[in-house]
């Protein structure tokens, strides 16, 4: 049986408390900066975050990244192309469905 993957709780997210100083600067928690590979000099976007009053840091580069996925899914759909993911017996059961719709909409018309 496969395991299940760990669920998350607030702790995970959380690194502790910054202090803004009076320049504006924070420093970015030891640990966070352990984690996430952050290195002297390099170089992150600030967001505000779109749903609280927050902000979020990103590094360039992978925001990049992020544009790039978004913009190969964007030119899939435009050329009419699921993007989604799909899972393989997920989909069985998706068109089996859609099988058995069709056939009882068109079981009435047939009598």
């Amino acid at each position: 049986m496969p395991r299940l993957p760990h669920r998350q709780s607030v702790e995970d997210f959380f690194y502790g408390t910054v202090t803004v100083g009076e320049r504006g600067q924070v420093v970015i928690p030891a640990q966070a900066r352990k984690q996430h590979n952050l290195e002297p000099g390099e170089k992150l976007l600030v967001f505000r975050h779109p749903h609280a009053r927050g902000i979020v840091l990103a590094r360039l580069e992978d925001v990049q990244a992020i544009l790039a996925e978004l913009k190969q899914l964007h030119e899939l759909i435009l050329e009419g192309q699921d993007a989604r993911p799909t899972v393989g017996r997920q989909k069985g059961r998706r068109q089996a469905a859609f099988a058995t719709q069709a056939t009882a909409a068109k079981a009435p018309a047939q009598r």
